[in-house]
């Protein structure tokens, strides 16, 4: 750029350089200069020596969008850093290197949310993990997936939660805690300040959206008083399905309908009437089966050759695939127990004849439904699984449904109760 000065325009305004039609460098003062291009566009200039004594020419921006006053900050903010020693034009470059490096830096929610699924993968078991990403995915993700986590807000969460918050207070309470999981996860590696998290549910939250307690209330799934369940399983026999027999052993081993549905024959010792299953990645469930149990999955095993693969599905749907975990449901449905009886609701008849009719410990009968017992204490000196006295309980509530007599020794006082008249 090197155009003569025209040095006569010190007294330049605004409507001024509007006006400016000739190309040309005017002067404004103060290293400050405009520049008129051949085509009538005009730009600021801060034109000064640099250390080793070049002239150099500082873009600060266009005329259109940079007023004359904001333009003579800026040339004086330039003095100033010279007058320290140093460069405007250096300077400028490591801030624009130091923004996109902090750009760089800056981790997407989406990208946090694998990040926190991988860190705690080891924790879950598979069905939970991928609920947990579906809900993410279903709601959080299309808004604030590529934003950066450190710009998720109150707006933000809210307005991912208020459209379902009534409408699935349960789906809604779970994502909202995944949320705060996961914005938590951002603030301890450094990737959101320590500020409060916008997703909190205490002192915050609860003064924004209704308690989810409020908004549905608690519905049971649907069980049969244990007294009906020896009918229930006999109607089951009755049908020779596969959904139907997975059914059967649910009710005599109450596991949940998914750890039934995806069984493998590799997970069964019927000779230790022994089920060994993953509850979560690592952590290993020993289920205690009863004679009636080993009877039932005898008999399946026959029926598919006698000698199984270990990695071959128990109950096999359609096409050779494991058993849909609503299948079992529809079998109840279809024997005219719907709203009567549910796959886990089976879990509940269990506890009600084991609570009534055994002498069993309560400890027996929650370690039988895979429930932890105690407190981490507890647990820490409770080494054993009482896998002994679960075996017992399991034939005395295999025996019950099926028919047979059941051992007196731990029935209370040696018999089943009689029904009340009423």
């Amino acid at each position: 750029m090197g155009r003569a000065v025209n040095q006569n325009v010190l007294t330049l305004t605004d409507a001024k350089i509007a006006r400016l039609a000739k190309p040309g460098l005017f002067a404004v003062g103060g290293n400050l200069y405009v520049n008129v291009t051949a085509s009538g566009g005009k730009q600021w200039i801060f034109r000064y020596r640099g250390a080793d004594g070049k002239r150099h020419d500082m873009g600060l921006g266009s005329t259109e969008l940079v007023t004359l006053d904001d333009a003579r900050g800026a040339a004086l903010d330039c003095r100033r850093l010279r007058a320290k020693g140093g460069d405007p034009l250096a300077h400028r470059r490591r801030m624009r290197v130091a923004q996109r490096v902090e750009l760089a830096k800056r981790t997407l929610f989406r990208e946090c949310v694998e990040t926190y699924i991988t860190a705690h993968q080891a924790e879950w078991d598979q069905t939970y993990a991928k609920r947990w990403r579906a809900t993410m995915d279903s709601y959080a993700i299309p808004i604030l997936g590529e934003l950066p986590a450190d710009a998720v807000d109150n707006q933000l969460v809210l307005k991912i939660l208020r459209p379902i918050w009534d409408k699935t207070p349960s789906i809604a309470a779970k994502l909202r805690g995944g949320i705060e999981a996961v914005l938590d996860y951002a603030t301890a590696n450094g990737l959101r300040a320590a500020a409060e998290n916008p997703a909190r549910w205490k002192d915050h939250l609860e003064h924004l959206l209704g308690k989810p307690s409020k908004i549905a209330k608690v519905r049971h799934q649907p069980a049969l008083p244990w007294r009906e369940i020896p009918e229930f399983y006999a109607a089951l026999q009755a049908k020779n399905t596969v959904a139907a027999r997975a059914l059967q052993l649910i009710l005599l081993c109450q596991p949940r309908k998914m750890e039934c549905s995806g069984a493998k024959w590799g997970e069964f010792d019927l000779e230790r009437r022994l089920w060994l299953h993953d509850t979560k990645p690592g952590r290993l469930q020993r289920v205690a089966l009863s004679t009636a149990a080993v009877e039932l999955l005898e008999d399946l095993r026959r029926r598919c050759g006698g000698h199984p693969l270990p990695s071959t599905p128990v109950f096999r749907g359609h096409h050779g695939k494991p058993l849909s975990h609503s299948a079992t449901w529809r079998v109840a449905v279809r024997l005219g127990y719907k709203g009567r009886m549910s796959p886990h609701g089976a879990r509940s008849s269990f506890t009600d004849f084991a609570a009534e009719c055994t002498k069993v410990p309560r400890e027996v009968r929650e370690l039988a439904l895979g429930h932890k017992v105690g407190d981490t204490v507890e647990q820490a000196y409770l080494r054993t699984d009482m896998f002994e006295q679960r075996l017992q309980l399991a034939d005395a509530w295999g025996n019950f449904c099926t028919g047979l007599p059941i051992d007196p020794a731990i029935l209370v006082g040696g018999k089943l109760p009689i029904a009340s008249a009423a």
